[in-house]
């Protein structure tokens, strides 16, 4: 097996320390791996309850501004036209 696979096979699961792929969680029943944003397990049909999926917690940041930069120097410098047609 070539590097490449064997890295994405350590990143996807190890079944014998029991860690779910990105974006999968153990089934709280039968324990197989199902998608985070699944609403029951395909295997058991136990509901499944992800608070956060994978483990991710939502962060707003803040706007980011730049040197020298205003809203204003972002607006078009466009003449304005004067519409005369009656």
């Amino acid at each position: 097996m070539s590097e490449r696979c064997e890295s994405q096979t350590e990143i996807f699961m190890d079944a014998q320390t029991n860690n779910a792929p990105l974006n999968h969680v153990p089934c709280p029943h039968c324990g197989k791996h199902v998608d985070d944003r699944a609403v029951a397990c395909p295997q058991c049909g136990e509901k499944i309850y992800v608070e956060h999926p994978a483990d991710i917690t939502p962060t707003r940041h803040s706007q980011i501004d730049f040197p020298g930069e205003s809203n204003e120097s972002l607006q078009p410098n466009a003449p304005e036209i004067k519409d005369d047609r009656r």
